[in-house]
């Protein structure tokens, strides 16, 4: 039976070297792409190790976009498990909250929470959280998104990415709430950006609010943010 499996191995391996010369792509992720067996893609391509170069990794990047866009979050998640597991990719922190991003997508915002404890404290970041958050915010988790942006309010800086976060979330959950998070912003001395200022107008346009849009509009023109005709008429249709 091992004997057998072997000879399989071998003209597997062999196979796929040739479509790789021939393609000059690394046949790694064809097999990620296009193979359900991603036991044998573990087993069989531990010899790989050397093709990961600075020349790779865009590669890599793209086939991870790839996998994305396809909504292949399983495939993607094994992939970046593969990577990180055999260490052909040197993690980062972005890679890390990739990581993050792929497992709420396919096992939910616990084994989420689980694996950051498991992250270098060296790249347990800002990036990282945040990536969470986006992701509690999306579910419409009131208390978890709020429990995690005031942890985060206890280990970094506030962002304006985290503070556009709760605005979407009560933008769908509490518009009464949008002020406390303006007041933290002014407070903080965070500068909207264009998303807080969309958010805000469509905010306004759920409640009917067409003075108040009117004003969030013209604030833009007097903070020297142009605002872009086609979104804002997208804002709510």
């Amino acid at each position: 039976m091992i004997q057998c499996l072997n000879q399989i191995c071998t003209r597997v391996r062999v196979s796929l070297l040739r479509v790789m010369l021939k393609r000059k792509v690394f046949p790694k992720l064809i097999l990620i792409q296009h193979s359900q067996r991603l036991y044998w893609v573990l087993r069989l391509y531990r010899w790989s190790r050397f093709w990961i170069n600075g020349s790779k990794k865009p590669e890599v990047s793209s086939t991870m976009v790839n996998l994305r866009k396809r909504r292949m979050f399983v495939k993607a998640l094994k992939m970046s498990e593969w990577l990180e597991q055999t260490k052909l990719l040197e993690f980062n922190e972005s890679n890390y909250a990739s990581r993050v991003d792929l497992i709420v997508k396919v096992h939910g915002i616990p084994k989420a929470e689980e694996y950051i404890k498991r992250i270098p404290e060296s790249f347990r970041g800002e990036i990282v959280y945040r990536t969470l958050l986006a992701n509690c915010v999306s579910t419409g988790n009131v208390k978890k998104s709020e429990d995690l942006f005031n942890k985060m309010k206890s280990l970094f800086p506030v962002t304006c990415f985290s503070c556009n976060q709760l605005l979407l979330l009560y933008k769908r959950t509490d518009n009464k709430k949008i002020s406390d998070v303006l007041s933290l912003m002014e407070k903080e001395n965070i500068k909207p950006s264009y998303f807080t200022y969309h958010v805000l107008i469509s905010a306004k346009g759920l409640s009917n609010d067409i003075s108040g849009m009117e004003k969030i509009v013209e604030k833009m023109k007097t903070e020297g943010v142009e605002p872009n005709t086609i979104s804002l008429l997208n804002t709510n249709a």
